[in-house]
């Protein structure tokens, strides 16, 4: 599986925190979120790390995440320190080593109460959160990985030249076309626009996609499996990175056969999200001065619907 939740917004459960992370630094991204059938979304997130405390294992560091979408702002917080994450699993290995993990969450409701909830459990730590159709999704298999071209993004007065990452995965569910030659698959699509100079999470821009990908039908019926080449180009029309691998991009659809999927400028996607940096800082304060509560039972997150694999 790949956690869609990742590009959808920031989202305190599965962020990784580098250990040496400075108090006062500060974070604000841009989310753009389209999906079909669904109203556009459009909000901003701040990430600040408001305090430090404990020491040798124990030691670690508060957040505080402000999200502001149509008037409305949620305010939460979160204790970082070593060790495995439950939301991360095993995948991630011995990364959690060396970084900073959500180990406390607490969240400030309308009344002014500060709740904390336990984590780990399913649905945990977002007690009220949407289930995106994205989440229901599962991709199998190896995920491609390319470098794409170096691209330089700014945020408020700062200029950050990034390395950049395209990870691309095919869906496991298949749906008849019109021409019985071939089915559609899904494919997802995440590009991050890294540098380790942007303060607490390392990335100035993620973007992913999920779009369609027609693939051609075997004799039994099974669709051929994906192409070795990376069918999908960089969804992001206005950086140097998506313009500078079109034609590497359109040279391997035409090679495999198999025509891309799509996306923006006229092509068809069914999800994207994009969060891009939009200033950073170094003086960040708690918002939140309130002792916490623990969570009445009644208020504990309802479970996730689980995949059917």
């Amino acid at each position: 599986m790949v956690g869609t939740s990742q590009a959808q917004s920031v989202k305190l459960r599965v962020l990784t925190i580098p250990s040496d992370v400075q108090p006062g630094s500060w974070i604000s991204y841009r989310i753009q979120v389209d999906s079909k059938n669904r109203p556009p979304r459009r909000f901003t997130q701040r990430l600040a790390v408001v305090a430090r405390e404990g020491s040798g294992d124990e030691a670690g560091a508060w957040l505080e995440l402000k999200t502001m979408e149509a008037g409305r702002t949620r305010i939460e917080r979160g204790f970082f320190a070593r060790g495995e994450s439950p939301d991360r699993g095993h995948s991630q290995g011995a990364e959690t080593t060396a970084h900073l993990v959500l180990r406390r969450y607490q969240m400030l409701t309308s009344d002014g109460r500060l709740i904390e909830y336990p984590i780990g459990g399913e649905g945990a730590p977002m007690p009220d959160e949407d289930i995106s159709a994205m989440d229901l999704l599962e991709f199998t298999g190896t995920a491609k990985i390319d470098s794409l071209a170096p691209d330089t993004l700014s945020a408020g007065s700062q200029v950050f030249p990034c390395r950049v990452e395209r990870v691309t995965r095919y869906g496991k569910d298949q749906w008849a076309a019109e021409d019985t030659t071939f089915v559609n698959r899904a494919v997802m699509t995440r590009t991050v626009w890294r540098n380790p100079a942007v303060p607490v999470t390392g990335y100035a821009r993620s973007v992913l996609e999920v779009a369609t990908a027609r693939l051609p039908t075997l004799s039994r019926g099974a669709a051929a499996a994906p192409p070795e080449t990376t069918p999908a180009r960089s969804m992001a029309p206005d950086s140097t990175a998506a313009r500078s691998t079109a034609v590497d991009s359109t040279a391997a659809d035409s090679a495999t056969r198999v025509p891309p999927p799509v996306g923006p400028e006229g092509q068809r996607f069914f999800y994207r999200a994009a969060v891009t940096l939009l200033d950073v800082g170094d003086d960040a304060v708690p918002e939140i001065t309130q002792a916490p509560e623990l969570a009445p039972e009644e208020a504990l997150p309802r479970p996730k619907p689980k995949v059917i694999r």
